[in-house]
């Protein structure tokens, strides 16, 4: 069953493309839509981009059927938002996001496939954002093209809000700062490393608890860097506890101690704010405890 949005204009002057473009509706959307004849005014195929539109004039796309492209497979997820557009889900650990040349099987990807499939969902399986493998918390899939360029174009413009919580090492002097630190490629590695050459990194944190030699951070990122929150940490000197790159292995929790905990965006067809949020897992609850007790 096809999905479809409408939008009303009130505008003077404007053309179907110009007004378009005042919706953040992608130029390459709004091309490929028009094309395969998914663009409608006031119920009339729209055959031109340049076409004048009066006020009042409704603007239908139609979002068509795809074919689900990853493997469905049968795997649990819990659900934290949906609507029309967005799918939003507590990722556990240890759990790849989307299929890789090593990793095939069992991702979160082939659940939401699966998920797709059982209802009725003709679309592609496209992430908004990563997680990595360890990390657990707030993730966000699109249900159509029209959901992942509202939500992408939120998060580049740095409008949509993420935030995480870690459990760090160490108790820090400034209870509060911003990292500023670039990220690119190690030299001498496939890894990824503090470097002035690097691409814009900033991090933003603030403790929230301190326990006898370590704490709790919440982060929000404002820029998306692989491993961004990982690497300020050990450039501050506090890197997250378990986290096995970064740091060290830790006996009271097997993964690195971080979690996306929520994330705030606007609904893609109404202006209002969302925030959906995700508790912390047992695995971090458990270590926080064992760290208040020291």
């Amino acid at each position: 069953m096809s999905n479809f949005i409408e939008l009303k204009n009130i505008a003077t002057s404007l053309n179907l493309e110009e007004f378009l473009d005042t919706q953040d509706i992608s130029a390459r959307m709004f091309r490929k839509l028009l094309k395969s004849g998914n663009v409608k005014i006031n119920k009339e195929l729209a055959k031109s981009k340049k076409r004048e539109l009066n006020p009042g004039d409704i603007v239908r796309l139609t979002m068509p059927d795809e074919k689900i492209d990853i493997k469905p497979q049968e795997i649990s997820i819990e659900i934290l938002y949906e609507d029309e557009d967005i799918l939003v889900i507590n990722k556990k650990p240890f759990m790849v996001v989307h299929p890789t040349t090593n990793v095939k099987d069992n991702t979160l990807s082939n659940a939401v496939a699966f998920y797709f499939l059982e209802n009725n969902i003709n679309s592609k399986v496209r992430v908004i954002n990563r997680l990595d493998r360890d990390t657990s918390g707030v993730i966000l899939f699109a249900k159509n093209s029209f959901g992942h360029q509202q939500i992408a174009k939120q998060l580049e413009n740095k409008t949509a809000t993420k935030r995480y919580y870690a459990v760090v090492v160490g108790i820090l002097n400034i209870k509060k700062d911003l990292i500023n630190e670039a990220i690119g490629k190690c030299e001498d590695s496939m890894g990824q490393c503090i470097r002035s050459d690097g691409l814009e990194s900033i991090t933003k944190y603030k403790v929230i608890e301190e326990y006898n030699n370590s704490s709790l951070l919440e982060l929000e990122i404002l820029t998306g860097r692989t491993h961004q929150i990982r690497l300020h940490l050990k450039h501050l000197g506090h890197p997250i506890i378990g986290d096995t790159l970064y740091n060290k292995e830790c006996k009271d929790i097997n993964r690195q101690a971080l979690h996306a905990s929520s994330i705030s965006f606007k609904k893609t067809r109404i202006d209002e704010i969302l925030k959906i949020t995700a508790p912390l897992p047992d695995d971090i609850t458990q270590l926080i405890k064992i760290l208040k007790a020291e």
